[in-house]
């Protein structure tokens, strides 16, 4: 406990002990610098006030022994000068010390100078009484010292010459009882209140104005964590405002990125769920007494009715209160056109502040939001403008939040129309060419029907055999073809199962030969010792039929006269790490950047990401769902890897290996990333086709 205390108050113990020490070297200069000067005057010019008869002349006979002394320099001579300055000493005057020196020394003979000490000189002759400076220095007149001494030199001369043969030292202190003196020691204690006073308010003004709210902001940002925010109640300082403004911006920061996440991993999230979430997630950040939310339906001009829905976020303390809460937030609605009011919270047995705004839902005509945010503390200007504050802000997100909902939902369905669309392009495109072929076989049929001769041998047998195997080959493709497409279906839950790699393609290829009508070669070099894999077959399938069509689609733009001459080249043998690795290869445009050029290594990457749309030489953008989900397929539900290359001599590679059967990954982390998949694609913003490569 109190090392938490020293430690949230060290930069204030720090200011008060430099404080301190500032006062008492401030009042130190003032009793030496000027107290005791002025003492010392007053002393000096009237000594003879503080010196009786009998102590001028006891010093005078000093004098005269001291110039014997001088003169002869014997022991008889000195010791009768100490002598007579002892029974001076012990008398009852302010004298506390009296020494004497000879100006010429005999040869040979040390100087006790030599061996001076600053303040506390050494002398021939030195008697003193320390006890007579503690008596006479007392609070009537010393300022803090007790200390106050005083020296003045006699010179002795000779008379002969007048030459000075040595000097008398006598030491004063404090006289007692001399009104000039107290009256004196009065006045400075006036001066020294007077300073600590002006010192202790500008102290005392600074801590407040700087030292104590930077202490808050100090332990404010200690105390925040990712996971809850350190706000400053009761904010006066404009650094603690700024502070305050700081950590707002960054919760709302915050939010808005969890928000973001929260609609990405729900994909049917709602309105009201993402006012819940905010509520609830912007009361933890803030630590607030309350966050709450009433849905509000409008009846009429100014008829406003809950609907039931409610949020109320806060301590135990306030949400024991819910009922309570949620009628006096419905009756303080305002309902005359502001959209802003104080709550009342006596009402309901609570202290603090209260705010209630109202706010309209952008997607839904007549639903009201009518938020609440408390703090449970009284609040100064500063601290309920702060409050005003936060509400704007909560209130802000909310808005945001709502906009992204609403614009994450326009997109979806223009993206869920855009590939259906797309499918039904598709499937359109490749039932329209067998059911062309199935025409003319019904009409050879018909013919020969017509003619009511149906032969048991020759020709017109062998026609009628063809066309009915044109048929049965045209309804397996378009079964086929409906099997592929409803692979997208399955996309979220896909089914692994170990597969012949090889005979996949063959099946693949075979399907996709009944879908083309211009004579496009497509070549197999399919190794009969390419591992197994592990593997959905529609999802396989699915993909290997998208990238066949991207590849004839760049054959075909790049000389459309000449499609009949390219050709797709599916090759396939063991990777390095024992899987399955297959290749595709085409005779197309090769895979071109935005300005209908070869593309580098680090721009073809942009291809596999989702919503990247690449351009052709044509100039056309590419449709369809884009390389993003084939590579999920192959490298997130598969394990494997992908990428693409432009090949030597022209044309495009796209390899894609999967891991060995042992390596495979299982079903539940499978399922697990597909969702994932899902629900990115599902929230992704920006509009795009898919990435033409081949």
């Amino acid at each position: 406990m109190l090392i938490t205390f020293f430690k949230r108050n060290s930069i204030l113990l720090v200011y008060s002990g430099v404080f301190i020490l500032l006062v008492a070297l401030v009042l130190f200069e003032l009793d030496k610098g000027y107290y005791q000067p002025a003492k010392k005057t007053i002393i000096t010019d009237n000594s003879y006030r503080f010196l009786t008869k009998e102590t001028r002349d006891a010093r005078v006979e000093i004098i005269k022994s001291a110039e014997t002394w001088f003169n002869d320099r014997s022991e008889a001579s000195r010791q009768e000068l100490e002598r007579k300055i002892d029974e001076l000493l012990n008398q009852g005057n302010i004298l506390f010390r009296i020494a004497a020196q000879p100006k010429i020394q005999d040869p040979g003979q040390e100087t006790p100078r030599s061996g001076r000490k600053r303040g506390d000189e050494s002398y021939l002759v030195d008697r003193r009484d320390p006890e007579k400076v503690r008596e006479h220095n007392r609070f009537s007149n010393s300022l803090f010292l007790r200390d106050f001494k005083v020296k003045s030199a006699i010179p002795i001369e000779r008379l002969s010459d007048g030459l000075v043969q040595g000097l008398v030292y006598v030491f004063f202190t404090t006289p007692l009882g001399d009104p000039e003196i107290e009256e004196l020691t009065r006045k400075y204690r006036w001066y020294a209140a007077f300073i600590v006073l002006v010192m202790t308010l500008l102290a005392v003004a600074l801590a407040r104005s700087l030292l104590l709210p930077l202490r808050n902001v100090m332990n404010s940002i200690e105390e925040s964590t990712p996971a809850q925010t350190k706000f400053i109640h009761n904010a006066r300082s404009r650094l603690a405002v700024l502070y305050n403004r700081m950590a707002l911006d960054a919760v709302i920061a915050r939010l808005q990125g969890q928000l973001r996440e929260e609609i990405a991993r729900r994909p049917q999230m709602t309105g009201w769920e993402v006012v819940q979430f905010i509520c609830e997630a912007f009361r933890v950040q803030i630590n607030a007494a309350l966050v709450a939310c009433l849905e509000m339906v409008a009846e009429g001009p100014g008829r406003l009715r809950p609907t039931g829905q409610r949020v109320l976020a806060g301590r135990p303390d306030w949400t024991g209160k819910a009922e309570d809460l949620a009628g006096l937030i419905d009756q303080s609605m305002p309902r005359d056109g502001r959209v802003e009011v104080t709550l009342p919270l006596e009402e309901v047995g609570l202290l603090g502040e209260a705010l209630a705004r109202l706010l309209v839902d952008p997607e839904r005509t007549g639903i009201r939001y009518l938020f609440t945010l408390a703090d449970d503390s009284k609040m100064n200007v500063q601290s309920f403008t702060s409050l005003q504050t936060m509400m704007a802000r909560l209130t802000e997100l909310v808005e945001a939040g709502l906009q992204t909902l609403t614009l994450r939902n326009r997109l979806l369905v223009q993206e869920r129309g855009r590939a259906s669309i797309s499918l039904s392009r598709n499937l359109g495109h490749d039932l329209t060419n067998i059911i062309a072929t199935s025409k003319l076989e019904l009409m050879a049929l018909d013919r020969l029907m017509g003619s009511g001769d149906l032969p048991e041998e020759g020709p017109k047998r062998e026609m009628l055999l063809e066309s009915l195997q044109g048929m049965l080959r045209s309804v397996t493709f378009m079964q086929e073809t409906v099997n592929l497409y409803r692979a997208y279906a399955f996309l979220q839950h896909p089914v692994l199962e170990t597969h012949d790699g090889n005979q996949l393609i063959s099946d693949t290829l075979d399907l996709f030969g009944l879908s083309i009508s211009a004579k496009i070669r497509l070549l197999r070099e399919l190794d009969p010792k390419a591992p197994r894999c592990v593997v959905d077959p529609r999802l396989i399938k699915l993909a290997l039929f998208n990238q066949f069509q991207n590849a004839l689609e760049a054959i075909r733009k790049k000389d459309p006269e000449q499609t009949a001459g390219g050709w797709i080249k599916v090759i396939t043998t063991a990777s390095r790490e024992g899987g399955l690795r297959m290749a595709i290869e085409d005779s197309g445009t090769g895979i071109l950047n935005s300005a209908g050029q070869p593309a580098e290594p680090h721009e073809i990457e942009k291809i596999f990401e989702l919503g990247y749309t690449s351009y052709r030489a044509s100039g056309s953008r590419g449709e369809g769902l884009g390389l993003n989900w084939v590579r999920t397929i192959i490298q997130d539900l598969h394990g494997g890897s992908i990428f693409a290359e432009n090949a030597d001599g022209g044309g495009a590679r796209l390899v894609m290996i999967f891991p060995p059967i042992d390596q495979a990954p299982d079903l539940e982390s499978t399922e697990a990333k597909a969702a994932e998949y899902m629900r990115r694609i599902q929230g992704q913003a920006t509009p795009g086709g898919d990435a033409d490569a081949g």
